[in-house]
């Protein structure tokens, strides 16, 4: 389809002397992450390494996503320290992306802690940052921890939104089930 036509595109620029850009691989990981072929969005991570592409952020937030999607915050959280130890700037869309992570495996310890650190970076979360780590509480059948998190951000300036609201009170719903 149309990833392996931008794949045989990059092969091609390559082949003729060109170099490929960032931006470039970047766009075909995208690709991969649309299509769900999540491996693969991960793996251009590593060609634009092996390629000496400079790396930046939205490639980081990429090969994250791609971890969240498919289970694996271990992956996601390595991804998001390699992104500050070369010293790129995450944004509340990659942190969003390593707290759903978590959020998918029921962690809400951890996605709390993505939370924390994405503040004390000084990075304002968004509702969509909030919604995740709300989701991660009613995952893990952790009202206290949605209600405390939800008070905490809110009052720091997030306005929430339905789907915050929605997440308490699925988070508090499921807790009078058990």
């Amino acid at each position: 389809g149309l990833v392996e036509e931008a794949g045989k595109l990059l092969s091609e620029l390559k082949d003729s002397g060109l170099e490929a850009t960032a931006e470039a691989c970047s766009s075909v990981a995208h690709a991969c992450l649309q299509a769900e072929r999540l491996d693969e969005a991960v793996a251009w991570l590593g060609k634009m390494r092996e390629a000496g592409l400079p790396m930046d952020a939205v490639a980081y937030t990429i090969a994250i996503n791609a971890c969240a999607r498919s289970g694996r915050p271990l992956q996601a959280n390595r991804l998001l320290e390699e992104l500050d130890a070369c010293g790129l700037q995450a944004d509340a869309v990659t942190y969003s992306a390593v707290a759903n992570a978590w959020a998918k495996v029921s962690r809400a310890d951890e996605a709390i802690r993505v939370l924390k650190r994405m503040r004390g970076k000084g990075i304002l979360p968004n509702e969509v940052m909030l919604g995740t780590v709300l989701n991660a509480c009613a995952r893990s059948r952790r009202p206290d921890l949605a209600i405390e998190v939800f008070e905490d951000v809110v009052g720091a300036g997030v306005p929430p939104n339905a789907t915050c609201f929605n997440c308490i009170i699925n988070s508090l719903a499921q807790q009078a089930r058990y």
